[in-house]
């Protein structure tokens, strides 16, 4: 008589993507749900407002394992942080405990594993010498969080093979939801204050929050077959501060009636020293992906509305 053997069905590959109940988190997890081929979980910190699969907190290595097992058929996208560079200043032992100490104990573990990792790093770890940055300039962040982001980016790349990790380095994103720290709420509040001042020649690069999602898609699609480790999602087009505010007010219904000061960068009173050209060159990703991006102005015009009706 035969024996009968319990055949095991292989599971998925799956994506966890770390942090998705934030602005970009968000539109990435619930972009990537639709990759029927991946089993996608996203985790929450404090809150979960999607609905999605697992806490986790990067400084407490017992919620490690509620992401499941791991091994090197999985992906894990890293997006959780104290992500603002005013937070960072602000909350500093906090902000040092997750982005520093939590993060680089969470890529050990996920190095454990063999999981490959999309890290999501931040325009900050440059000066702006060099700007429109490219992956291959040398970075000097000027602030905490930029150096956070730095100290992390060095970290992984000596510690993962580089055939399993990619850096994503991220500007401004901006989203048609309001309630995130989007520079397009941030400025149309700041105008409606009657007291903001924008300068000139603060320059910022800027990408749909949608077209983040849809490139880290096709990114995750041409894993092995992009062979650089560093990426700028960025978009084609930048900014001034000043044109920022300058096209809110003039989009809006509300701002007609407010008033604001253009001055110089050099003018602003900033909490610590920032980048006054924070543009990025995207010319790597566009060789890697034939992608085109969203027209930042029209979505600028949108959300303007969307916060003029709320």
């Amino acid at each position: 008589m035969k024996s009968r053997i319990a055949r095991v069905s292989p599971r998925k590959p799956r994506i966890i993507v770390v942090g998705a109940t934030g602005q970009i988190g968000t539109a990435v997890f619930q972009n990537l749900e639709k990759l029927t081929r991946y089993e996608v979980i996203g985790t929450f910190f404090k809150t979960n407002r999607l609905g999605v699969n697992a806490h986790l907190d990067l400084t407490n290595q017992q919620t490690y394992s509620n992401i499941g097992e791991l091994s090197s058929q999985d992906i894990v996208l890293l997006l959780s942080a104290v992500a603002q560079p005013q937070r960072v200043f602000s909350n500093y032992v906090v902000a040092e405990e997750t982005n520093t100490h939590g993060t680089r104990n969470f890529l050990s573990y996920l190095n454990s594993t063999g999981a490959r990792i999309l890290f999501f790093s931040s325009v900050e770890v440059f000066d702006g010498s060099s700007a429109p940055s490219s992956e291959t300039d040398s970075c000097n962040p000027l602030n905490k969080y930029g150096r956070q982001k730095y100290f992390i980016e060095s970290y992984l790349q000596a510690l993962v093979e580089k055939s399993q990790y990619k850096i994503l380095r991220l500007p401004w994103n901006i989203s048609s939801t309001t309630g995130f720290h989007c520079v397009v709420e941030n400025t149309y509040r700041a105008v409606m204050t009657n007291e903001a001042r924008f300068a000139k020649d603060y320059l910022s690069s800027a990408i749909s929050v949608n077209d983040t999602s849809q490139v880290v898609k096709l990114i995750i699609e041409n894993f092995e077959s992009i062979d650089s480790n560093i990426l700028h999602v960025a978009s084609d087009q930048f900014f001034s501060r000043l044109q920022l505010a300058e096209y809110v007010q003039q989009h809006s219904r509300v701002l007609h009636g407010c008033s604001f000061e253009e001055v110089e960068f050099n003018e602003l009173a900033l909490l610590e020293p920032r980048s006054k050209d924070s543009r990025l060159n995207n010319s790597l990703i566009k060789q890697y992906l034939e992608y085109d991006f969203e027209d930042i102005w029209a979505l600028i015009a949108r959300k303007v509305s969307i916060l003029d009706n709320g």
